[in-house]
C-alpha cells in the first residue's frame, strides 16, 4: 500500500464538518504525487456530500503536499477535532507542530 487517508465528518455549531486526516503516504512512495492524489479524492469525497470546505491539521512535513493540493493555511479555526482532541494533547499550548489548512470546496471546479 502507498498511502492512505480518511475524511470524517462532525458537527460543529449546528453545521457539517469535514476534516481530513490520517493522511499517511509510505516512505518508499513519497515524492511520487500519493498525498496529492490522496488529497484529490478527500476533496472530491467531500464536495460529492455536500461540504463547502475541507479542513486538515497538517504538521510542517505535510504543508508543501497540502498546500501543491489546493489547501490555504489559516488562522486557528476551532474544528471540532482541535475542541475534541487536541485540548487533550500535551503539545496543545506548548509547542504544537500542527497548523489549520482548509481547501474551500466550492471555489474549485
Amino acid at each position: 500500500m502507498a498511502g492512505c487517508a480518511s475524511v470524517v465528518d462532525y458537527e460543529y455549531d449546528g453545521e457539517r464538518v469535514a476534516e481530513e486526516r490520517s493522511v499517511k503516504v509510505d516512505r518508499r512512495f513519497q515524492k511520487r504525487g500519493v498525498s496529492k492524489k490522496l488529497n484529490g479524492y478527500g476533496k472530491g469525497l467531500a464536495m460529492r456530500l455536500g461540504y463547502k470546505e475541507l479542513h486538515a491539521l497538517v504538521n510542517d512535513e505535510a504543508r508543501k503536499a497540502f498546500e501543491s493540493s489546493g489547501f490555504e493555511l489559516v488562522d486557528y479555526r476551532p474544528i471540532p477535532k482541535i475542541q475534541r482532541d487536541c485540548v487533550r494533547c500535551p503539545f496543545y499550548n506548548n509547542g504544537c507542530k500542527e497548523s489549520t489548512f482548509v481547501a474551500y470546496l466550492d471555489r474549485m471546479k
